[in-house]
């Protein structure tokens, strides 16, 4: 009996090649990591890669504003929790148009589609 092993897909982790502030070049990174072969799984901690077929996904980011905040002992915060700062409204319109939300870092967020074939 030939016994069937799973294998991890590869991934690699890179720290940002731009500033997270700069929104445009870091779509323009992903999308350039996706023709190569790499997916964006997350952007907490550095950008985290895994493969995947060659132009398969694309990117795009969005700024979203910080929603100012008072907390009640330490008194006024320029953020909220991470889970609060994305509008849901906005979120549902990129579902809706096929987009998924990949992760954010404060206020810049990634969203990832597969490339229709």
């Amino acid at each position: 009996m030939k016994q069937i092993t799973e294998q991890k897909p590869k991934t690699h982790r890179v720290f940002l090649a731009c500033e997270y502030t700069d929104a445009a070049a870091l779509a323009d990174y992903l999308n350039t990591q996706a023709a190569k072969g790499w997916r964006c799984v997350s952007i907490r901690h550095g950008i985290q890669l895994e493969a995947c077929e060659p132009g398969a996904y694309r990117y795009d980011t969005a700024v979203q504003r910080p929603i100012p905040y008072e907390h009640p002992r330490r008194g006024p915060s320029e953020w909220m929790g991470e889970s609060d700062l994305f509008d849901p409204s906005f979120s549902d319109v990129c579902a809706d148009a096929g987009w998924r939300c990949v992760g954010h870092k404060r206020s810049l967020f990634v969203f990832e589609t597969q490339n229709a074939d």
